[in-house]
């Protein structure tokens, strides 16, 4: 199925029924239970989708990237469980340990650190 087939079946359903998650174990727990269809990033879904009985269908088109932040208060100095968990994001982000195992490092592949 292509985008533009997936954009014209989300013209023609009820608004109403279209739920915008951000928990993947929510996503996940719905599509096993119910009829709906989510679109996930590639590397994400193939890790998930044998393990948690759910097909996943490639798709053509390439979407676009995503940037993902860190926020925190303005003016706040940031606490030692807020930095403890930046630093480990980062380090993990960069350890190269993780390309032992194919289907991590193939995830690991579309993550980029900024700073």
């Amino acid at each position: 199925m292509k985008i533009h087939q997936l954009r014209t079946l989300t013209a023609i359903t009820d608004a109403g029924s279209i739920h915008f998650l951000h928990s993947l174990t929510v996503a996940i727990a719905l599509l096993k239970r119910t009829d709906m269809i989510s679109n996930f990033p590639w590397p994400l879904i193939e890790l998930c989708a044998a393990r948690d009985g759910l097909c996943a269908i490639p798709l053509r088109e390439e979407l676009e990237d995503s940037t993902v932040g860190i926020i925190r208060r303005t003016g706040e100095p940031s606490d030692t469980a807020s930095r403890c968990f930046i630093d480990c994001l980062i380090e993990t982000i960069r350890d190269e340990s993780w390309a032992r195992t194919l289907e991590i490092r193939r995830a690991m592949q579309s993550v980029e650190v900024l700073v």
